[in-house]
């Protein structure tokens, strides 16, 4: 079992986001929703046309910001496992963060109140 130091490592290598320009890749499409922590769009990717979500976040404050770029480590060190939904990429752009995640297909509300 890895000691704190080398958890914090291997979330930091994980959760590496790039500082360039999103939409340099990704085309928003539409809205998909809003809440008090982010905002979230459909958007395509530029080269590939995949279609992905963006939640695009910003943060109000550095403990904000550690606790969503730890968040993203931890998808990315979990991205085999087929029950978390998937962080494409993720963008530090102008201070605000932009992480393009796998979309899904149906409404979460059915699938969690089937358990």
């Amino acid at each position: 079992m890895p000691n704190e130091e080398e958890s914090k490592k291997a979330l930091d290598d994980a959760g590496t986001f790039r500082e360039e320009d999103p939409s340099r890749y990704y085309e928003i499409i539409g809205k998909l929703g809003a809440g008090g922590f982010a905002r979230v769009f459909k958007v395509q990717h530029k080269k590939n046309k995949s279609i992905c979500a963006l939640k695009f976040i910003e943060p109000k404050n550095q403990k904000e910001r550690n606790m969503i770029k730890n968040e993203v480590g931890l998808m990315m060190l979990c991205k085999d496992n087929h029950g978390i939904i998937k962080c494409l990429e993720a963008f530090d752009y102008k201070s605000k963060l932009w992480l393009f995640l796998e979309i899904m297909d149906e409404p979460l509300t059915p699938i969690v109140e089937s358990y």
